[in-house]
């Protein structure tokens, strides 16, 4: 398999390309990319971080935090240059999003759903959801919240958790359609916000305004 990276106006760029390196790629900042090979599933390894250019990157320092889920209960956080090792008991785990401030970390279980820890307490809340992924500002949380008969997604909404000095969960208005997967930008000024989604096997993008204290959010 391959990985490839796009930007906006530029031609598609080769990241790597070898037995399944695109195995859980995921940005650490605007230039750099993580990826980890599939035997590494079951360990806290953090993988190869490769330019965009496709070259490996060696004693650099990135900008932005990130967390791995083993399957297990463990959880292996990478930031301030470390790795630290987190035990979270009450499930197994598909997957971890830690913030960009590395002060809020959500995991995605197999059975209990999502997992919201504030880091400096271990504070923590339990959402029914899946798919979890922060804006690159670590402002917010996109998820999404489905149903299946095993093949194919029958429903599923989508939600965006605000955090602040309370949590303010909104529901999106996707006029019915089942979507999954959804990503958010940075917030602007305006408290106004962009969402992409898979929905229906179509791509959603939509340009959404954060409410007040009260409301739906519309896309």
């Amino acid at each position: 398999s391959a990985l490839f990276v796009w930007q906006e106006h530029r031609p598609l760029s080769l990241v790597c390309k070898r037995h399944r390196c695109a195995h859980e790629p995921r940005f650490v900042d605007d230039f750099h990319v993580a990826v980890r090979m599939p035997e590494q599933e079951t360990s806290f390894a953090v993988g190869e971080i490769r330019r965009l250019d496709g070259s490996v990157a060696h004693g650099e320092r990135f900008l932005r935090n990130w967390a791995f889920a083993d399957g297990s209960d463990r959880i292996a956080l990478v930031f301030d240059g470390g790795i630290r090792s987190l035990r979270v008991p009450g499930d197994r785990y598909l997957s971890a999003e830690l913030s960009p401030r590395g002060d809020w970390l959500v995991l995605w279980g197999m059975s209990q759903g999502l997992v919201v820890l504030r880091m400096q307490d271990q504070a923590m809340v339990r959402l029914l959801g899946e798919a979890p992924l922060f804006d690159p500002e670590g402002k917010l949380l996109a998820f999404a919240r489905g149903r299946d008969d095993g093949h194919r997604l029958l429903e599923s909404r989508l939600f965006v958790l605000e955090f602040g000095e309370t949590l303010r969960l909104w529901p999106i208005d996707t006029d019915g359609a089942p979507c999954t997967r959804p990503s958010l930008s940075k917030v602007r000024k305006d408290r106004s916000v962009r969402l992409s989604a898979q929905c229906a096997q179509k791509l959603l993008l939509a340009e959404l305004r954060l409410p007040g204290d009260e409301g739906v959010l519309h896309k």
